[in-house]
């Protein structure tokens, strides 16, 4: 059947078109009767062409083409091609528009009327293009005759404008004014004619020269010099190199062969190796071009390759202006054309005279000076407030769904653990929590169940254990310990993590940057049922199926990687590592048009963003542990801060330690013996002026960049801490080609006035754990090897070691918090960590006050006075000169040998590891140390209620210890008259019978 009319394929090179291209669909449509949507569907999509097609098949995915509505695909393609505005974008370019070069005015009220479109000016849209109007005309004399009149509507104004323009046209026209000859006045002085026969100024009739023979045409009557078929020839084959265009207001010269009309400008060529060049990128018809600034050319100019490249070629009309080289000899352009320049938030269409040939240089000339605000000085750098924040507006504002806040949820194909067929489920029992924090965990388990995170469960196959963890906010963050379930059984990924040195490969070029962050990133992926079922936790409230990807999943990491490169492979300057993206582009438009792109993709599969932690539209970022700019790539200065500000030793020991670290990295810095000399001296220690010189210098070279290696994905990831009795430092690094360690960052700081009463082991694992979140994008989803000099650490967070039974509150949030990382736990002798050690030892003087978190309360009955109080134990602790040394010994280390301890104190070696000082107090474990002084006390206290020797044994137990005091309660219990005389009787003797005798006489 015959269609009414043709609508031909949409060109995607003009996204800008669309709405014009889907109403000329409607009308198409109607005018062929087709009705229904399924045939609305085919017929659009006969007509659309491929590249249409091709782009509306990844907008409607996971559905297919065929499964989409007619009216949905047109709204998808409308969002894709002609997205809706910001108002304040808008308003913005309304306000800015002015009457360009050339353009009437007619067109100029419509531009105005499609910039308004947008604003949302409402009933005053025609007030506001009228200000326009008034604001933005180029003609001075237009503004002030509508300054002029009193009552001014759009109407008037309009009406006076297409006056004005049409007046002027006609006068042009009775003047004789060529058509396109631009106006120009010719301040040139009259020119004298020249002699023809030898160019100089005299009559040609008394030329000395005129029986002379030319000797390049062989004619007579004229000389080389003068020669026109020199001059045509040379004009020919003129020069292609152009540099520069100026006025050629004292060099023309006029004679019988200059006939040509208008205006003579001569283009003059300089050196290639001119300082002065200054090159701007712009776009010409949204095709990048590079010009050269010159404020020496008074018209822009283009070769005639670059004419060829733009996208969108404009018609030349014949150029009247005539250009001339450095020998005087005429150019031949192409024409004369209106491209759309894009520079910056400049948008205008400017006049450029394109000339023949591939070896010219573009010239961006004076007349574009004004237009884009471009000073003889060199280019405005100024940019416009406005526009940096515009950028992050007007996303937040297209967006808004994507930045709502609220936890996304992945709209393509649930994720699959790789779990093996035969795999025998595990189901742990459900862990103790204190009283204290079930109200948090309850309230935690309501709102991922409102966020459909989670799902009640009767009968689970799997069960896994909740760690919960307090967060600073006081906020409950509930983890699950899928080490001993599921990762057990897991196999690993094979997607690799991405290799930071060639993501940072790909930075060049880069001007502006932006950073985006995922919220809960993988709580926003949906998994299977298999999945869900093996993700089971266990709780006090009973057992919950986790449909979404669970922190410490061992697999999530890749999985999660995997799928985000997926989803923004093929967008360029785009490099997501985990839930943070970085975005890179040249220029402002570059980079909105990128993070436009990245965040349609977010809203189309249903991904959300943390708004508070994105950052849009800046010149300098840190990625990765490095600050980003257009210079290049830097070290962020916070990885070197812990030298930098390291304080000036106050002893050997410290001084010792400082030059260990130098030591250490002795082959990394440049003149290190000559400058550290003044520190190696063999006399007793003075700090003096020398000495404070060497140590800043020492440590300038320590801070220098050939210090700090690159990060490597494929190498080996060192963690090496160490704590001393008021610091913890660390060195993160990796064994270089030679095989040596060279270091990635370092990190120390002081410990806080709760953190100095820990044991020496709390310390230690303290240290691990700032490293670790120090330096948590290094490590996290990688294998890393954690060093350290406190052998009793791989007993307690050893990464293949149990829980043990008795383990502080403290140490086991540590253990768990460890449990999300891939980590291998040494042992390293503190010799061999000089560096760590000088860290720890030389901290940075700030001090973090931390505010311990409040120990778990249980009240089971009120008492008037305690028996026993902490005061009392810690005075008698500190009288007792056992307990004093025990007491120095927990807080500073442990003599290295057993044979250098008194024998009292022997007692407690077995137990040093476990042995840790609060409030002044002793406490091996959960147990206090009780002195001397106290013990009989306690003793009372446990036999109040006059239990039996082995029930007091267990309450002391888990109370208190003290050497000795299994034997001190059963002396206690054995003295005791009132269980003495409440005893069980012993048992009576049974009676036994005289055996009969067997002969006489046998019993007397």
């Amino acid at each position: 059947m015959a269609t009414i009319g043709m609508v031909e394929p949409f060109d995607t090179e003009h996204p800008e078109n669309w709405d014009a291209y889907a109403e000329r669909v409607d009308f198409f449509l109607e005018a062929n009767g087709i009705t229904t949507d399924g045939d609305k569907r085919a017929a659009f999509l006969s007509i659309c062409g491929p590249t249409t097609y091709s782009i509306l098949r990844s907008l409607v995915q996971p559905q297919q083409v065929r499964e989409t509505p007619h009216t949905e695909i047109m709204q998808k393609l409308k969002a894709h091609f002609a997205p809706k505005p910001s108002e304040i974008v808008c308003r913005f370019k309304f306000h800015q528009r002015r009457q360009q070069p050339g353009e009437g005015m007619a067109k100029f009220i419509n531009a105005l009327r499609n910039l308004g479109e947008g604003c949302n000016f409402g009933s005053v849209l025609n007030d506001m293009i009228r200000d326009r109007i008034v604001c933005g005309v180029a003609e001075e004399s237009l503004q002030q005759r509508l300054l002029a009149k009193e009552t001014l509507t759009l109407d008037v104004a309009q009406a006076t404008a297409l006056a004005f323009e049409a007046a002027a046209r006609n006068v042009s026209d009775l003047r004789g004014t060529p058509e396109g000859f631009l106006k120009k006045i010719d301040n040139r002085k009259e020119m004298t004619k020249l002699c023809f026969r030898c160019d100089e100024s005299h009559s040609s009739e008394t030329c000395r020269f005129k029986t002379a023979a030319c000797r390049f045409c062989g004619k007579m009557g004229h000389i080389e010099r003068a020669c026109l078929r020199k001059k045509r020839n040379r004009g020919s084959k003129r020069s292609e190199q152009v540099k520069a265009v100026a006025s050629d207001n004292d060099s023309g010269r006029q004679n019988e062969s200059d006939s040509e009309e208008g205006t003579e400008y001569s283009i003059h060529r300089v050196s290639p190796g001119d300082p002065g060049k200054l090159q701007v990128k712009l776009l010409l018809n949204s095709t990048a071009c590079c010009l050269e600034v010159d404020s020496g050319a008074a018209y822009t100019v283009i070769s005639a390759s670059c004419f060829n490249s733009l996208r969108r070629k404009p018609n030349l009309e014949r150029n009247t202006i005539i250009l001339r080289d450095y020998q005087g000899n005429m150019i031949e352009t192409l024409g004369t054309g209106y491209v759309r320049v894009e520079y910056k938030n400049v948008h205008k269409t400017l006049p450029v005279i394109v000339i023949k040939g591939t070896r010219v240089v573009n010239l961006l000339g004076r007349n574009w000076f004004e237009p884009l605000n471009i000073n003889v000085s060199g280019i405005n750098q100024v940019h416009n407030a406005v526009l940096n924040n515009v950028i992050q507006t007007e996303l937040e504002s297209e967006f808004a769904e994507v930045f709502d806040g609220t936890l996304g949820v992945f709209r393509g194909p649930p994720i699959s653990l790789n779990l093996p067929r035969d795999v025998n489920p595990i189901v742990c029992k459900v862990r103790k929590v204190p009283f204290a924090l079930r109200p948090l965990i309850e309230d935690e388990l309501d709102r991922l169940q409102q966020q459909g995170v989670i799902e009640p469960v009767t009968h689970p196959r799997w069960a896994t254990p909740i760690v919960p963890v307090v967060k600073a906010s006081n906020e409950i963050r509930l983890c699950a310990d899928y080490r001993i379930t599921v990762n057990k059984v897991l196999r690993p990924e094979t997607y690799p993590i991405p290799n930071v040195q060639d993501m940072l490969a790909n930075l060049a070029g880069g001007r502006v940057f932006a950073k985006l962050d995922l919220t809960q990133a993988y709580q926003q992926l949906t998994v299977d049922d298999e999945a869900a079922e093996a993700q089971t936790i266990i709780t006090h409230k009973g057992a919950f199926r986790v449909k979404r990807l669970q922190f410490g999943i061992s697999n999530a990491p890749q999985i999660f990687q995997q799928l985000i490169d997926q989803r923004l492979q093929g967008i360029p300057g785009v490099m997501p590592y985990f839930d943070d993206i970085l975005v890179v582009a040249k220029d402002e438009a570059q980079l909105l048009g990128r993070l436009r792109e990245v965040l349609t993709r977010f809203r189309e599969d249903g991904l959300k963003l943390k708004k508070a932690k994105c950052v849009f539209n800046v010149h300098e970022i840190e990625f990765l542990g490095h600050k980003i700019s257009s210079r290049g790539l830097e070290p962020a200065e916070e990885k070197i801060q812990a030298i930098i500000r390291a304080p000036a030793p106050s002893n050997v020991t410290e001084l010792q330690a400082f030059l260990g670290l130098v030591n250490f990295y002795g082959p990394f810095l440049e003149s290190k013996a000559t400058i550290a000399e003044p520190l190696h001296k063999n006399v007793t220690f003075r700090w003096g002026r020398d000495e404070a010189q060497a140590f800043g210098r020492v440590k300038s070279l320590l801070t220098k960049k050939p210090i700090l290696c690159h990060y490597h994905e494929g190498r080996k990831l060192i963690l090496t801490v160490d704590a001393s009795s008021f610091g913890v430092g660390m060195v993160l690094s990796q064994p270089q080609e030679n095989g040596r360690e060279a270091p990635i960052a370092f990190h120390s700081r002081t410990l806080s006035k709760p953190e100095r009463n820990f044991a020496q082991v709390d310390k230690e694992a303290l240290a691990i754990m700032v490293g670790v979140k120090k330096f948590h994008n290094y490590i996290f989803g990688r294998k890393v090897e954690i060093r350290t000099d406190h052998k009793p650490l791989l007993g307690i967070l050893g990464e293949n070691k149990h829980c043990p039974n008795e383990i502080s509150p403290r140490m086991l949030r540590w253990r768990y918090n460890l449990s999300a990382y891939d980590y291998n736990l040494v042992h390293v002798a503190g010799k061999k960590i000089p560096h760590a050690d000088a860290l720890s030892r030389l901290p940075l003087p700030t001090t973090r006050e931390d505010v311990p978190r409040c120990a778990d309360v249980l009240m089971f009955e009120c008492v008037e006075e305690s028996p026993v109080s902490a005061q009392d134990v810690a005075r008698q602790t500190a009288k007792d000169p056992v307990l004093a040394r025990v007491r120095d010994f927990a807080l500073s280390g442990w003599p290295t040998s057993l044979r250098d301890l008194q024998s009292d104190i022997k007692p407690y070696w077995t137990r040093r590891n476990d042995i840790t000082s609060y409030r002044n107090c002793l406490l091996t474990g959960t147990r206090v140390i009780i002195p001397p002084g106290e013990r009989k006390r306690i003793l009372q206290v446990l036999h109040e209620a006059h239990p039996g020797i082995v029930r007091m044994k267990a309450l002391a137990r888990s109370y208190v210890w003290w050497p000795g005091v299994d034997s001190d309660i059963e002396d206690f219990v054995a003295k005791c008259e009132i269980c003495q005389q409440h005893r069980h009787m012993p048992p009576k003797a049974p009676i036994h019978p005289w055996e009969f005798a067997r002969e006489p006489w046998q019993r007397i």
